[in-house]
């Protein structure tokens, strides 16, 4: 027989004296006891001006010898925000099941940051859970997640301000989503958990964008700071440069206007020796 075709024990008649069990071996072409194919169901709910809401589900495959039927049984749901889907595979000698659900628009509880005054309400958001099971391995996952997070200070004053807490405040009000997963994989008898989030990278990133504008504040007030200094020491200088550079300028137009006058009465002087009313000096 095929791996799945082994014989099934169901309780017997009453009888008498012992009532014994009937022992049903099935064949390798024979037809399951059960079997149903297909079954699906769809309903339409609104009343007149509003949207309406679909509800879906479906099973196909689910049968009380899946090695005859030779296919694994499937189940699916669908709701305004919900998400199911189902598959289970015991046609092999190892079944193997699978499942993912997610449902939208979960009112998250808010979480409080130890020894600050900062709160975070998620809001609504989406949890999904993954299942799978192959034999005794287990491999499940829970993830919620909300994309518009909403940061809290009190301001009360019942907390004294710290520049650790003003700090961290700038660095977690500008996260605006929240991913958080937990995993569990393994055997049945040794199981693994994971935890882990995206607030890690997040806060990162914004620690590296806030300590970015800081730097840039402290690189202008120092060239700031150092531009004031050379002005105060370079002006004085810039001042002597420029009396120094009007006083030769007003020297070389006095000694331009003497050579001028030299050279007219040197011409005057060629041209009363040469007798030629033209001569000129370069």
């Amino acid at each position: 027989m095929p791996p799945g075709l082994l014989p099934r024990a169901t309780p017997g008649p009453q009888r008498a004296r012992r009532a014994g069990a009937t022992v049903r071996f099935p064949e390798a072409n024979g037809e399951p006891a059960f079997l149903l194919k297909t079954a699906e169901l769809s309903v339409q709910l609104g009343t007149t001006g509003t949207a309406s809401r679909t509800y879906a589900a479906s099973v196909s495959g689910v049968t009380s010898d899946p090695a005859l039927y030779g296919r694994p049984a499937t189940a699916s749901a669908a709701a305004p925000g919900f998400r199911l889907g189902a598959l289970l595979d015991h046609v092999r000698a190892t079944p193997r099941d699978t499942a993912t659900a997610s449902l939208a628009g979960v009112a998250l509880p808010p979480l409080s940051l130890p020894s600050l005054p900062i709160r975070l309400e998620p809001g609504a958001g989406t949890v999904a859970l993954s299942l799978a099971v192959q034999g005794d391995e287990v491999r499940a996952r829970w993830t919620m997640q909300s994309d518009r997070v909403r940061w809290t200070r009190d301001s009360s004053g019942a907390a004294t301000p710290s520049p650790t807490g003003d700090l961290v405040w700038r660095v977690v009000s500008g996260i605006p989503t929240l991913a958080v997963s937990a995993s569990l994989t393994g055997s049945l008898a040794r199981l693994q958990l994971a935890v882990s989030s995206n607030l890690d990278r997040a806060l990162a990133e914004r620690l590296r964008a806030v300590a970015g504008a800081e730097l840039a504040v402290a690189e202008r007030r120092v060239r700031a700071q150092v531009d004031s200094l050379v002005d105060g020491q370079v002006a004085p200088v810039l001042a002597k440069v420029n009396a120094l550079r009007g006083d030769v300028t007003r020297r070389l137009g006095g000694e331009r206007t003497q050579l001028d006058d030299a050279r007219k009465a040197l011409e005057q002087r060629l041209r009363a020796l040469t007798g030629l009313p033209g001569v000129r000096l370069p």
